[in-house]
């Protein structure tokens, strides 16, 4: 209280776990300063989850201390491992008889033989499957702590148990528990983000996996539990669901047009139709591949011939921008006062999807300095202007990537379009050619990087 009787302050574990019980709260306080001296000082205490399992030792009325710190960990999102954990040593000190009169414990009076074997079936039972999914595929490694987000965009992290490769070289992951009621909601709930929406390992990892490997959207994630069903997560992407329903018509006999028509059913029943592109005429199709659509794409990159310039630091780069399509693409329009090109006025042979569009600003200000920054090697330049943005500077491995993106781009782009690399150093602008049954006649941007890469660069914006 902080001396009126409207101002209280709130002590996460006396709220949450004792439920507001202030004397139980108290009782145990007491109980955990003998238990405590016997097992662990106090001074190690380092986190909430690690607080509490050191804080319920000892025995409080109708609670154990291994039922206070199992739940309570629970409660404060600790894992299973670390509730098991909890429960184990609450247990042992609190087998301990410990009251207000210290004198009182002995230790003959220890009871941790049920919670000694439920961790160690834990074990066991962890070991075991670790040592199975270890057989069955390559480069495993244990307890790596990876990030993800939820459909709010908020960061989530956990510590999986086991991750390896199979033989296709995808990333597996696999999850242990033994409690009676299965994995925790709130683990559930991460874990099914991990697979919905992807993640990056943090810090150092171990092995294959080191910091900064990316867990691909779709990754299967295997939950074997002893005293309940095991289950899989595999949230798969619309991407992958299109990419194996191609596959799917790549092995039939079935002609272009029908396999195209079918491709067009299969867009209309997706759910998620975020950023997927379909054809819309066979026409624009060369064939139907193994997974994924040859276009019989149009010379020229698609540019109206006579059309095509170079962009400068003076001329050529909008400040609006937009795009039909994932954004790893890099290819742009600009946006006319009247509103948005039309698909036909862009010549994108795709099934009309508002699911797809993005748009945003260019970052005018430090797009051409970062461009040369990269064309030139210049990695110490191309930071500088990162941080002066407040974005972390890249590594020489990603600088080199960026780089070996760029000097791709220059090579494509200088013998499609027949120009210097001068020219195209920054990009090229024109009007969309006639396509087939496409009119034609929009802005079209190409960039030396995708949308992708410029976000991350700082070099454009996107508007959600």
């Amino acid at each position: 209280n902080a001396g009126d009787a409207h101002t209280k302050s709130y002590n996460l574990i006396r709220d949450t776990l004792f439920m507001g019980n202030d004397k139980l709260y108290h009782d145990v306080g007491n109980v955990f300063v003998t238990a405590s001296a016997i097992m662990i000082p106090i001074g190690q205490t380092q986190s909430a989850v690690k607080g509490l399992t050191q804080f319920a030792i000892g025995e409080a009325g109708a609670y154990t201390a291994g039922q206070v710190a199992y739940h309570g960990t629970k409660l404060l999102g600790g894992s299973e491992e670390d509730a098991q954990t909890a429960n184990f040593i609450g247990n042992i000190v609190g087998g301990y008889a410990v009251s207000s009169a210290a004198s009182k414990f002995s230790l003959n009076n220890v009871k941790n033989n049920v919670s000694e074997q439920n961790f160690a079936n834990y074990r066991e039972f962890s070991t075991t499957k670790i040592d199975d999914f270890k057989t069955n595929f390559k480069d495993v490694e244990t307890r790596i702590t990876v990030e993800t987000r939820n459909v709010a965009d908020e960061i989530q992290r956990i510590q999986l148990k086991a991750v390896g490769v199979d033989e296709t070289g995808k990333i597996r992951i696999q999850d242990y528990t033994t409690a009676k009621d299965g994995l925790s909601i709130k683990r559930q709930d991460i874990l099914d983000n991990l697979s919905k929406y992807g993640g990056t390992i943090v810090g150092e990892g171990k092995g294959r996996f080191t910091g900064g490997t990316k867990i691909e959207p779709g990754t299967r994630i295997d939950v074997i539990s002893k005293p309940t069903d095991s289950f899989t997560i595999e949230k798969v992407s619309s991407f992958d669901k299109v990419k194996q329903y191609t596959s799917e018509l790549y092995k039939t006999d079935l002609s272009l047009e029908e396999k195209v028509q079918k491709l067009q059913k299969y867009f209309t029943e997706l759910d998620d139709k975020v950023d997927i592109n379909v054809p819309s005429d066979a026409q624009y199709v060369k064939s139907i591949e193994d997974g994924w659509i040859s276009y019989d794409w149009p010379e020229r990159l698609g540019f109206k011939k006579g059309t095509v310039h170079p962009i400068t630091r003076t001329s050529g780069l909008p400040e609006r921008w937009d795009r039909f399509g994932h954004m790893g693409g890099g290819n742009f329009s600009d946006i006319p006062s009247e509103g948005p090109y039309t698909y036909s006025q862009r010549s994108i042979p795709y099934v009309e999807n508002l699911k797809a569009y993005h748009n945003g600003n260019f970052k005018t200000d430090s797009y051409f300095d970062k461009i040369d920054a990269i064309s030139e090697g210049d990695i110490k330049i191309f930071n500088r202007i990162l941080r002066e943005e407040g974005i972390e500077g890249v590594s020489q491995d990603q600088f080199l990537e960026l780089s070996d993106k760029y000097r791709k781009y220059i090579s494509d782009t200088s013998t499609s379009l027949s120009m210097s690399s001068d020219d195209i150093k920054y990009g090229v602008h024109g009007k969309a050619a006639e396509w087939g049954d496409m009119s034609g006649g929009a802005e079209q941007i190409v960039t030396p990087f995708g949308g992708i890469d410029m976000l991350n660069m700082g070099m454009m914006e996107e508007f959600k």
